[in-house]
């Protein structure tokens, strides 16, 4: 028997059944040989369960199998096992212990639901838990709650398993030629993206159609929002500034100024000859007694080159990668 399916208690001298299941007072000599193996077998069995135990390679990334050499007969509320998944989950996963049954992996949060596809990584090694009420195991998982959509920095050069580089790149299905990743996978972030960012920011190949599946399915690549070599702002109409859409870029790196743009000013011409005005006109002159000479306007030399100013502020850079 296994401990979780005994009659054993905490209570020392509560174990007085009958054995194996106890050891009551002054049972026979011929039940403690038998009392004994019961004990050392649950305990063996409970130890197996919590080490690391890995998947069967038989198994798939959505119906994973486990094994033990004792088989565990019925999964009893709170039932655990440590095991090592011997693949990246698909969406949805289940596990099977020893032919029990197929049982649904669940996320132990607060509100829990269903794992989604790469939650859980190969040779990672997480804690389940059997929940009878619903049917299905806890995942006690190192989550940071990513959701598809969410996006991290990294100096990395490689998307983790689950994500993308935001490389101003596209995606789309298995059979749309998008560059940053053509998989079925990419389905949610591409919904996401459809939705959200308009085709300006987020152009669709081909052009966008009746809704974001009706593109997926059609193989239409969509375009990432741009990225690369770019400042990182937030969208939406702050207090007295501009209104900034979802994915939208602008700006540049540097600016050659228009006459609109350079202050009001005048130059000074120094030494200063004598004014004279002829006509509304301020030019140099000649003064002669009571005779003003006049030899019209004039300018100072140009200055300057008109070459185009920087605009970066001090930056550095890093990579961006987002969750499918």
């Amino acid at each position: 028997m296994d401990i979780s399916q005994s009659n054993w208690n905490e209570t020392d001298d509560n174990n007085n059944t009958a054995a194996p299941d106890g050891a009551p007072e002054g049972m026979p000599p011929s039940g403690v040989n038998n009392t004994m193996r019961a004990m050392m077998g649950a305990i063996k069995r409970w130890y197996d369960q919590a080490v690391p135990k890995a998947t069967d390679g038989t198994g798939t990334s959505t119906a994973y199998t486990l094994s033990y050499a004792v088989a565990p007969t019925t999964l009893p509320d709170g039932m655990a096992f440590l095991v090592n998944f011997d693949k990246t989950c698909g969406a949805g996963p289940t596990l099977n212990v020893n032919g029990l049954g197929a049982k649904p992996l669940y996320k132990w949060t607060g509100s829990w639901g269903a794992v989604g596809a790469f939650d859980i990584v190969a040779t990672q090694i997480l804690r389940v838990v059997y929940d009878a009420t619903s049917g299905a195991f806890r995942v006690l998982l190192p989550f940071t709650n990513w959701s598809t959509g969410d996006a991290k920095l990294t100096i990395k050069s490689t998307a983790d398993a689950g994500w993308v580089m935001m490389n101003d790149g596209t995606i789309g299905s298995a059979t749309s030629g998008a560059t940053t990743r053509a998989n079925a996978d990419t389905q949610a972030l591409y919904t996401l993206i459809w939705t959200n960012v308009i085709d300006t920011w987020a152009p669709v190949t081909g052009g966008r159609g009746a809704s974001a599946a009706a593109d997926f399915a059609a193989n239409k690549p969509i375009a990432l929002t741009k990225q690369l070599g770019r400042a990182l702002g937030i969208s939406g109409a702050g207090a007295s500034l501009t209104s900034r859409a979802l994915g939208q870029t602008l700006g540049e790196e540097t600016h050659v100024l228009t006459t609109n743009e350079m202050p009001i000013h005048q130059h000074d011409i120094t030494p200063a000859p004598a004014n004279l005005t002829a006509g509304g006109a301020v030019g140099f002159g000649l003064a002669t007694g009571a005779t003003n000479v006049f030899l019209g306007p004039t300018q100072t030399a140009p200055a300057g080159l008109g070459a185009a100013h920087n605009n970066m502020q001090p930056t550095t850079f890093w990579n961006v990668m987002i969750k499918l």
